[in-house]
């Protein structure tokens, strides 16, 4: 397998892959050569690189299940997946230190459990026909829709609110999950270490 975890964009609104969900940022090749991969296949559904790893462990016969990604493997009955990620912001970044300082004074967005104190900065579901992105600064959230055409982000002018309810429905479930993993994690850690 060949893929890369990241794009760039040297935009005037963005600055590498640090701080934006644009496709050409958060859509990468991933490439699989192998026995019983048929040569030249192109697949038009989307895979997620969290569906790498038990991909990896399946094809080695690692045992174990407990993964956030599912094996992407028989090609031909590969269902399409939702895509969700975050930006966190950090005190450490130079760059995003007025949004840090207004959300630290707004004090509504979700702060992390790690050293760096660091704030849900942005956050997004990408499905094959659009991408939902919520923005965070200080007390404010903006939610932004594109449709997805050619891989390209085009702002989304008519989505139904069943569709965008759908979306942040799941952005929120999401969260939730991630946050009990989190204290169940925490709770293992420290049983171990007594």
């Amino acid at each position: 397998m060949l893929f890369s975890d990241h794009g760039e964009r040297w935009e005037k609104d963005s600055h590498g892959h640090h701080d934006n969900v644009y496709d050409d940022t958060i859509r990468v090749p991933l490439i699989v050569i192998g026995d019983g991969v048929k040569r030249g296949l192109k697949i038009k559904k989307q895979i997620r690189t969290i569906d790498i790893t038990p991909t990896v462990a399946k094809i080695l016969s690692i045992k174990g299940n407990n993964f956030d990604g599912k094996n992407i493997f028989p090609l031909n009955s590969l269902s399409s997946r939702d895509a969700i990620g975050e930006i966190w912001s950090s005190k450490n970044v130079e760059n995003i230190k007025k949004i840090m300082h207004k959300a630290k004074d707004g004090g509504k967005l979700q702060t992390s459990d790690l050293k760096t104190k660091g704030f849900l900065w942005k956050e997004y579901i990408r499905t094959e026909k659009y991408k939902l992105v919520n923005y965070y600064d200080g007390n404010n959230k903006k939610t932004v829709v594109f449709n997805i055409i050619d891989g390209i982000d085009q702002i989304a002018l008519r989505i139904p609110n069943k569709t965008i309810n759908s979306l942040q429905n799941k952005l929120t479930a999401y969260r939730t999950v991630k946050s009990e993993r989190s204290v169940v994690g925490s709770r293992e850690l420290k049983n171990k270490a007594s």
